[in-house]
């Protein structure tokens, strides 16, 4: 890999990063009273990190695979890999976006279930049932237990129903 595409690659990446911490930022400003602090410390500490790794980034001069041997191999990979990687990414790109339009379940569920199949997986009934599972169980714990508010679509609302119906409230 030559120099050029190296650093291009970097600050490519750097830059997404840069932008969907500034897009979430904006975004937990509209967040009002004691929910506003989780979402607000997170991005301050990615922020942070973001910078540690432009400071570390601007210091030394590493090749990839210095870095990661499995990255490299998929940079350099065949399209197929490459095509892979650009949509695993673009999926969690956009999973806030789709969280605030469909709720935390659904988009949880797709998010989890595209990357799935990203990486090799290509039984579709598994990669929904176990995603389907992983977001209800994570939408449970986070609402019910840790009492963080998330994006509610309808399928939140009713979880929360059932959940309500089911505690006797």
């Amino acid at each position: 890999m030559d120099i050029r595409r190296l650093v291009n690659f970097r600050i490519a990446w750097i830059a997404v990063l840069a932008a969907g911490i500034a897009i979430l930022g904006a975004d937990s400003v509209k967040l009002q009273g004691l929910s506003g602090i989780y979402p607000q410390c997170l991005i301050g500490l990615s922020l942070a990190l973001l910078v540690s790794v432009v400071v570390k980034e601007a210091r030394n001069s590493y090749r990839v695979e210095d870095y990661d041997r499995e990255l490299a191999g998929l940079w350099r990979g065949a399209g197929s890999q490459l095509l892979r990687l650009g949509v695993f990414a673009v999926v969690w790109f956009a999973y806030p976006f789709l969280m605030s339009g469909a709720g935390f379940i659904v988009a949880t569920t797709v998010a989890v279930a595209v990357s799935l199949w990203a990486s090799g997986l290509r039984h579709p009934v598994r990669l929904f049932l176990a995603s389907g599972v992983f977001s209800l169980v994570m939408a449970v714990l986070i609402t019910s237990v840790l009492y963080i508010p998330v994006p509610s679509g309808p399928v939140d609302q009713l979880l929360d129903h059932v959940l309500y119906v089911l505690g006797g409230r």
